[in-house]
């Protein structure tokens, strides 16, 4: 099986113009670890990516996950190692008081195909980012950026909004949003319902019972439920998100 998997991958190099490589030449590198069409770009925020276009090659450093499976998955070879998905998100109002910065907010990214069909949904907080407006979101997937269309961002307290997947300076795919707020109940809509929430905990700060009770009615995130939060909240009153 070994001889059958490596004899394909040095016929699929050979077909590309690509000089052979043997085992003798890379000892420390198993025969799995060659691809015929992925390039593996440096790690970037402490986690490795696989992008790609058919017909390259490289080695990665990284075993095959899912072992005695078939890892063929759209034109790639499987070799353990996730796409990355580079976003940036701005938070409408984001205040930063009271000890919260911008790498406490869960994110949920959904992964859409050209039908915006869910691929994948993945929370996870930023990357980076402290105590402007935005951060940058780094998402790890196994969905093939060649599938996925376009991408979906939403917060707690946030409306969701979809945008078209594009490619970076660096080369990798993401998307940047510009989350509006004012989501209260979190129900992807700005209305009455997110209002009579806020009221019952206005006025109320951090450490106090009725703060922590009505919390995600301080939507700009600066410890108290006041006239900042009010104003958003009406700034963006009957607002839908993106379905």
């Amino acid at each position: 099986m070994t001889r059958r998997i490596f004899s394909s991958l040095l016929t699929l190099a050979t077909l590309c113009g690509i000089p052979a490589l043997s085992l003798a030449q890379a000892p420390s590198i198993p025969f799995y670890e060659f691809t015929s069409c992925a390039v593996d770009y440096p790690s970037v925020g402490g986690q490795p990516s696989l992008q790609a276009s058919l017909g390259q090659t490289i080695v990665t450093v990284d075993p095959p996950t899912n072992a005695g499976q078939d890892l063929a998955f759209l034109g790639f070879w499987e070799t353990g190692v996730k796409f990355l998905y580079q976003s940036q998100v701005d938070f409408q109002g984001f205040g930063g008081g009271a000890g919260t910065t911008l790498t406490d907010i869960p994110v949920t990214f959904d992964l859409l195909d050209a039908t915006n069909t869910l691929i994948e949904r993945i929370v996870t907080t930023a990357s980076s980012g402290a105590t402007t407006t935005a951060a940058n979101f780094a998402v790890s997937s196994w969905a093939n950026s060649s599938a996925v269309v376009s991408l979906a961002a939403k917060s707690p307290v946030t409306l969701r909004r979809i945008n078209p997947l594009t490619t970076n300076g660096a080369g990798y795919p993401g998307a940047s949003f510009a989350l509006l707020t004012g989501d209260v109940n979190n129900d992807n809509v700005i209305d009455f319902g997110d209002l009579s929430t806020m009221l019952l905990g206005y006025n109320a700060l951090k450490g106090d019972p009725l703060y922590d009770t009505y919390i995600s009615a301080d939507i700009n995130y600066d410890g108290g439920i006041d006239f900042g939060d009010l104003s958003l909240l009406l700034l963006n009153y009957n607002t839908f998100g993106d379905e």
